[in-house]
């Protein structure tokens, strides 16, 4: 069984939150788009662009978990 992710707003390096980005305890950061759509686009830890992207808000933890088991 996996464990829940845990959230936190995305910071710039000044320390302000940045609206509508978040980031997990492992190095992920999650980043909503809207093109017009919502995508939300999910970038690995250290990385500098997405890897993954989805339109479902349910999907990304989910993306998140099958990333960290294909990684590891």
């Amino acid at each position: 069984m996996t464990q829940a992710i845990k959230w936190r707003p995305k910071r710039d390096a000044d320390g302000n939150i940045k609206p509508g980005c978040w980031e997990t305890s492992a190095g992920y950061t999650v980043a909503e788009f809207r093109t017009p759509e919502v995508t939300y686009g999910i970038t690995r830890p250290g990385g500098k662009a997405p890897s993954l992207y989805t339109p479902d808000r349910l999907q990304v933890a989910k993306l998140i978990d099958a990333d960290e088991r294909a990684r590891a």
